[in-house]
């Protein structure tokens, strides 16, 4: 998300252990707007109707994806009138599936809403372009240093242990009994790790 669209002034989230990552994102976003004092803001449980998101979803279902003739909303038993009584026929390939959803999200960034003043929610994203708007970016590196914790190692013979295997590096090389503190990924498998002298 942050690849594509840039680091966000403030991230709401909904509830939920899928949403822990967010954590490691705090300093970064405080760094960006330290005047903001709250970059993460959590939904309040049980209470779909107050999350603005919903309202999109309910928009996108009942008057976009509707459209699709595949498309059966919640209900995965659910018979569409089209077919006249049978079981729902399936979109045939994923693909499909991708370019029918894109289109249908591409018609709703390009439909005015009353909400927007009458602009579309792509007009309004130009606007703030033109308006001198960027988003604010960071290294893959950088952006990956955030998810990580910090674990002490041995380093022994130039070498650490994590993970029942050997790391090295040249840097390493030149201690033989020394700890160090090792930045360790939390969401993805790297091939190096980031350390610093304890």
């Amino acid at each position: 998300m942050i690849g594509e669209w840039g680091l966000p002034r403030t991230l709401y989230l909904d509830n939920g252990s899928e949403y822990n990552f967010a954590a490691f994102l705090k300093p970064a976003l405080l760094l960006l707007n330290p005047e903001n004092g709250r970059p993460l803001i959590h939904a309040k449980p049980y209470n779909a109707a107050a999350k603005p998101i919903e309202s999109i979803f309910r928009l996108l279902e009942h008057s976009f994806f509707s459209m699709i003739p595949e498309w059966i909303g919640g209900n995965r038993q659910r018979k569409k009138t089209a077919n006249v009584g049978r079981a729902p026929v399936p979109i045939s390939t994923f693909g499909r599936f991708i370019a029918t959803v894109k289109a249908c999200t591409d018609l709703y960034h390009n439909t005015p809403q009353s909400t927007l003043g009458n602009r579309s929610p792509f007009e309004c994203y130009d606007a703030f372009v033109r308006g001198g708007w960027n988003m604010t970016t960071a290294s893959i590196d950088a952006f990956r240093l955030a998810f990580t914790t910090e674990q002490v190692r041995d380093v022994r013979k130039g070498c650490i242990q994590f993970d029942g295997s050997l790391w090295t590096c040249r840097e390493l090389q030149k201690y033989q009994s020394q700890r160090i503190v090792v930045l360790v990924p939390q969401y993805e498998r790297w091939n190096r790790f980031a350390a610093q002298r304890r």
